[in-house]
């Protein structure tokens, strides 16, 4: 207690000790400060420059996701490495398609409705490109539109588009593909019975999607003649959208471009900049000066003049007292590595590997790389099972079979899709089917699970095993690929049996 204390305590002794209290409650909350949160701290060097808010998943999107849909769209056009990145990204997550098939629970009854619909879904969303309302894509390339547009763009939205039986199309329904720029994000207002608008989705009282503002063309398509074009409400039953949600409650999505939009623009700026270097120091082989004089009988020099253009290997012959200086800039050492680790951290952002990105094994061995593939395959399988599959080939397929009850009387409530992603490639084949082997002999896993991971449907699969087994057994074939008659080293079943036989008696 200091002398203050002492005198206010005298007089009044609760005062006293609320005031000795007092300090004490700051001194500890200085010490705290000290050794709290580095993350958290104000005003130090680090974090001086740091700026983040609290604000909600809505506003943040508000305010910055047309600007980043746009930058992403430029780094596709004019990047390499961001053209790259989009490729290298639909070609693992779509590869040759995600493959609907059908089911029934009513079973083996249901067997030639089913090859009915399966004929008919073909036919609308392979052979004939109906199913995309613009005529120029099939299901698998809708697929890989779809997730291109959402890792650029943040999102994509899916019009379902009900057609008449005069339309002359397999199936009554098409479905047109929307551009983020459709939805209206300027629209944000409080509508009647307590319900609300966020940038252009329609909620009710307590929350649930009512429709979309849409604009019945791209807002900035002004040549087609429409320069004041207004959104109108469509009902959420004839949209899907297709986003990542990255926050609870954020309604619109994001580029995933975002965390390295500007690290990837400036890597490709250094990448134009390097070029230009290399270029300009291999243009001029040298100079020729020229000692005697270089002027005619008229006092003209115009042949002489010194070209404006450079071009590699030229020899230029400078006149009596000219003279060319060229800047000599510092020369980008260590460039390579410089670029590797920039790509590295690129991949990071982006949850690819770095292999796959730039289709650079020269410091992989098969440890690494076998282990930065795999985990990279786990975000392709997130990737699918949780966004491309749910968010639009589910929707597809249970619209085609509502359409065919409706206008063929075809399929019922038992009926239904199962989707398999397409196969993920090995690594290496032969150590990788062999630990398969081992893994469903031992009952880790199904038969019917690694069918799976290899992107066939079980069921398919043994249909067409006993199909080539009967035509082996016809023609009396006996083939290494058949397990019924040749063993796994290679000899015939019936000879080892012999041999086992032997052997025990």
């Amino acid at each position: 207690m200091n002398p203050v204390d002492k005198v206010v305590s005298y007089f009044d002794p609760l005062a006293g000790y609320k005031r000795v209290q007092a300090r004490k409650a700051l001194k500890l909350i200085i010490e705290n400060q000290k050794r709290g949160y580095e993350g958290a701290k104000k005003g130090s060097y680090r974090t001086s420059k740091w700026f983040a808010n609290s604000s909600g998943a809505n506003i943040e999107n508000q305010s910055g996701m047309l600007q980043l849909r746009n930058r992403a769209r430029d780094l596709e056009r004019n990047s390499e490495i961001g053209r790259g990145v989009l490729d290298t990204m639909v070609s693992y997550v779509v590869g040759s398609g995600v493959t609907p098939q059908l089911k029934s629970l009513s079973g083996d009854a249901a067997r030639r409705q089913l090859d009915q619909l399966g004929e008919r879904f073909s036919v609308w969303a392979v052979e004939s490109n109906q199913l995309d309302a613009d005529r120029q894509c099939d299901y698998v390339a809708l697929q890989e539109l779809v997730f291109r547009s959402v890792v650029r763009d943040g999102e994509v939205f899916i019009r379902k588009r009900y057609r008449r039986k005069r339309d002359g199309l397999f199936v009554p329904l098409q479905f047109q593909i929307l551009e983020a720029d459709y939805v209206d994000h300027t629209k944000n207002e409080n509508t009647v019975n307590g319900g609300y608008i966020i940038q252009g989705i329609e909620f009710d009282a307590i929350g649930r999607r009512r429709g979309y503002w849409i604009f019945d063309q791209h807002p900035n398509d002004v040549y087609l003649g429409k320069s004041n074009v207004t959104s109108k409400f469509i009902a959420a039953s004839e949209i899907e959208h297709v986003y990542r949600v990255d926050r609870a409650g954020q309604v619109r999505g994001i580029s995933w471009f975002a965390p390295i939009m500007i690290k990837l623009k400036d890597l490709t700026d250094a990448n134009d900049a390097e070029l230009l270097r290399r270029k300009i120091a291999a243009c001029f082989a040298g100079f020729i000066t020229d000692t005697t004089d270089a002027f005619d009988d008229e006092g003209n020099t115009d042949e002489l003049e010194i070209a404006a253009d450079l071009s590699p290997g030229s020899m230029e012959i400078l006149p009596p007292g000219r003279d060319i200086r060229f800047s000599a800039p510092p020369r980008a050492e260590g460039y390579e590595e410089f670029l590797k680790s920039q790509l590295r951290l690129l991949s990071v952002g982006l949850g690819i590997s770095y292999e796959a990105l730039t289709s650079d094994f020269s410091e992989t061995s098969y440890s690494s790389g076998r282990m930065s593939h795999l985990k990279f395959l786990k975000n392709v399988s997130g990737w699918q099972n949780k966004i491309l599959i749910p968010k639009f080939c589910r929707p597809v397929t249970d619209a085609f079979l509502e359409a065919m009850i409706i206008s063929e009387n075809l399929g019922d409530e038992k009926t239904y899709f199962t989707h398999t992603p397409p196969r993920k490639e090995f690594i290496d084949p032969a150590k990788e089917v062999d630990a398969v082997k081992k893994e469903i002999r031992t009952g880790i896993k199904s038969w019917s699970e690694a069918v799976r991971e290899y992107g066939r449907e079980p069921a398919e699969v043994l249909t067409e095993l006993k199909s080539d087994f009967d035509s082996f057994d016809k023609l009396d074939l006996i083939l290494d690929c058949d397990p019924r008659r040749v063993s796994g080293a290679g000899n015939l079943a019936e000879t080892e049996a012999k041999q086992e036989s032997v052997e025990q008696e």
